[in-house]
C-alpha cells in the first residue's frame, strides 16, 4: 500500500514495544529506512529516539528524527516556567556547536540531510 503512493511523508516506527524506551539503531532499521527510499515521501522516523547518537545515526537516511518521547519527558520534570528551556536544552543536546543536526549530510537541496 505504502508503495503506491509517491509524494507526501512516511512516519517510520523503528521498532515494536511500548514508546518512550530506548531504541537501538542498527543494521536491521537502516535497511529498513532504505526501503522506504522508492517512496519518494519524506521520512520521518522514531519510536525511543532520545539522544544524539541516535540522531547522528538516523540523519543520513531520515528527513527528520522524532523524539516525541523525550519531549515529553522534558516537560514531565520541569516547573510550568521552567518548560521552553527544558525543551530548548533537549534540542540543543541533539544537535552540534553549529546549530545543525548532527553528522547528516548537509546540502542545499536537501531537508535535514534528504532530498526535498
Amino acid at each position: 500500500l505504502l508503495f503506491d503512493r509517491k509524494r507526501g511523508y512516511v512516519y517510520a516506527a523503528l521498532r515494536s514495544g511500548i514508546t518512550g524506551s530506548y531504541t537501538e539503531i542498527g543494521n536491521e532499521n537502516i535497511r529498513f529506512l532504505k526501503g522506504l527510499e522508492p517512496l519518494g515521501a519524506r521520512v520521518f522516523a522514531g519510536f525511543g529516539i532520545r539522544e544524539r547518537a541516535q540522531v547522528a545515526a538516523l540523519m543520513p537516511h531520515v528527513h527528520a528524527a522524532v523524539v516525541g518521547s523525550a519531549i515529553v519527558t522534558a516537560i514531565a520534570r520541569s516547573a510550568p516556567e521552567q518548560v521552553p528551556d527544558a525543551v530548548r536544552a533537549l534540542v540543543a543536546s541533539l544537535i552540534d556547536e553549529t546549530g545543525e543536526l548532527t553528522d547528516g549530510p548537509k546540502n542545499n537541496d536537501t531537508l535535514h540531510g534528504r532530498k526535498k
